[in-house]
This record gives C-alpha cells, sequence and structure tokens, in this order.
C-alpha cells in the first residue's frame, strides 16, 4: 500500500464520518452549545451567612474581581464630597457592586440609578425609593451577577445590546448558568453609565 492510496482512504473516512454525523444532526435534531470561558473554583463566591457578610474574597478592597483602580473611578469635589465617574460599563458595574456590599443605598439612589429609572417609578405612582429597596432584598443576586459581569467583560459569557439609549448587559451560556438575574440595562447620562434596571 502507498501513500496515495492511505491518503485517500483518510480522505474516505473523513467524508463518511461526515456524512454521519450530518446524518445524525438532521434526523436527531443538533442544537449549537454555546462554549465560554469558566473560572476556577476558587473563584467562585459563596456566601458565609446572611446578614452583611459575604465571602472574604468579595468582601476585600484589592478583590481580583475589581479591574477598576477607585481613584479613576471618582473625583473628590471642592467641598470633599466625592462623586463616582463612570465612562465605561465597568465602572458602574464596579461602583454598584461596592455600594451593595457597603449597604450604601443612598449613594446607589443618588449616583448610580439613571434619571429614566426614577421617572418610570413616578409615572406608574410609585415611590422610587422601592428601586434600593428591592436591591437591598435581593442584594446576594444583584452582588453575584455583578461580579460574573466583572469577571466576564472581555469573554463570550457578556453579551452587549443596544437598543436606542439603552445598553444591555446579559450573562449567557455557562456564566448565567445558576443565576436568578442575567441582565443589567444601563443608560448614558452626561457621559456616565447609568443603571435603569436589572432583571
Amino acid at each position: 500500500m502507498n501513500a496515495s492510496s492511505l491518503t485517500r482512504q483518510a480522505v474516505w473516512i473523513v467524508l463518511g464520518a461526515s456524512a454521519i454525523l450530518t446524518f445524525l444532526c438532521t434526523t436527531v435534531g443538533c442544537q449549537p452549545v454555546e462554549i465560554g470561558r469558566t473560572k476556577p473554583w476558587w473563584e467562585e463566591i459563596e456566601f458565609e451567612n446572611e446578614g452583611n457578610q459575604f465571602g472574604a474574597q468579595e468582601a476585600t478592597s484589592n478583590d481580583e474581581s475589581s479591574s477598576i483602580d477607585d481613584a479613576e473611578g471618582q473625583t473628590e469635589n471642592a467641598d470633599g464630597t466625592i462623586t463616582l465617574l463612570a465612562p465605561l460599563p465597568e465602572y458602574l458595574v464596579n461602583h454598584l457592586h461596592a455600594a451593595l456590599i457597603d449597604q450604601d443605598y443612598d449613594l446607589i439612589m443618588k449616583q448610580l440609578v439613571a434619571f429614566e429609572a426614577v421617572e418610570l417609578y413616578k409615572m406608574q405612582g410609585r415611590d422610587p425609593n422601592e428601586i434600593t429597596q428591592w436591591l437591598a432584598a435581593n442584594r446576594r443576586d444583584v452582588v453575584q451577577m455583578l461580579l460574573r459581569m466583572n469577571r466576564g467583560f472581555n469573554s463570550t459569557g457578556v453579551v452587549w445590546e443596544k437598543s436606542g439609549d439603552t445598553y444591555r448587559m446579559k450573562l449567557t451560556g455557562r456564566t448565567a448558568q445558576g443565576m436568578r438575574f442575567t441582565i443589567l440595562d444601563l443608560t448614558r447620562e452626561n457621559g456616565d453609565f447609568k443603571m435603569v434596571l436589572i432583571k
């Protein structure tokens, strides 16, 4: 048996395998599988108990999940107050995560929630403070979603969509597995990203 004969046999084997796979996929109905970036097991955040304390990895200020330097994401005003900056969505995710860890709902309402969201609540005859009440009640799940979003900005696990002036960040595939919330809607106000909705 010479080399050309072996090559022809290899080609026929590959073609035969392709034909079998095509036949099986058309008769059985194959579904595409999305493969996302996975995290090592030690990066998964587990909550140690209810209340104010999150897992130790999450509570540290030098958390690996934080990709934004605090000095870059804020500015100090003449009166000593701090204004949070969110020129990129990553900044908003980081600020929202930190404020939820600190349970600083006043800061969230004043600087991170979009005017559009507040107006929507008012138009429905609802108190805009329900936004922070909802965040407090769902804090654990929202923090886990934000951590996965922050780690997945450069992966296929976070999908970006744009509709008008609203941007949507969505966890997909394996990144979304086990998550209660997977969507963060954002908008831009005066050059900074603000939170519109979490679902």
